[in-house]
């Protein structure tokens, strides 16, 4: 999974991303860049990258943020035949450090059913025996 930032304004402070991994999910402890703040409650399955500030200008006159992490995922024999949920939607929100206001932005849930990945054909979408 690769989570990616872009800031057209103000430098964003206490920058925090996060999601929920479902129950059939593992973090697999593996991101890059290695450096980066990043941290799993397994007893909730609560990922989080505190990103810290977040300059104005990155994903435009700068090259985007990126977080890229590995998660495996377990499915039960009653998900054959079914697309499963590999991450819940994620959050990020931190604060405008011009404005001093919050600001969120949400993506919903990753599934296997892959569609904007051009690597994945519909066999490999769905869960099989």
């Amino acid at each position: 999974i690769v989570w990616s930032l872009a800031n057209p304004l103000n430098d964003i402070k206490n920058l925090v991303v996060k999601s929920i991994l479902p129950p059939h999910a593992t973090f697999k402890e593996f991101f890059i860049p290695s450096s980066a703040n990043v941290m799993f409650d397994k007893n909730i399955g609560l990922l989080e990258w505190r990103v810290g500030t977040l300059e104005g200008g990155t994903g435009f006159l700068r090259p985007a943020l990126s977080l890229s992490f590995q998660v495996g995922v377990i499915p039960s024999v009653a998900d054959v035949g079914n697309s499963i949920q590999i991450i819940s939607s994620s959050e990020a929100s931190g604060i405008d450090s011009f404005t001093e206001k919050t600001i969120s932005t949400s993506h919903g849930e990753i599934t296997t059913d892959l569609l904007s990945d051009p690597k994945v054909d519909f066999s490999q979408r769905k869960v099989v025996e």
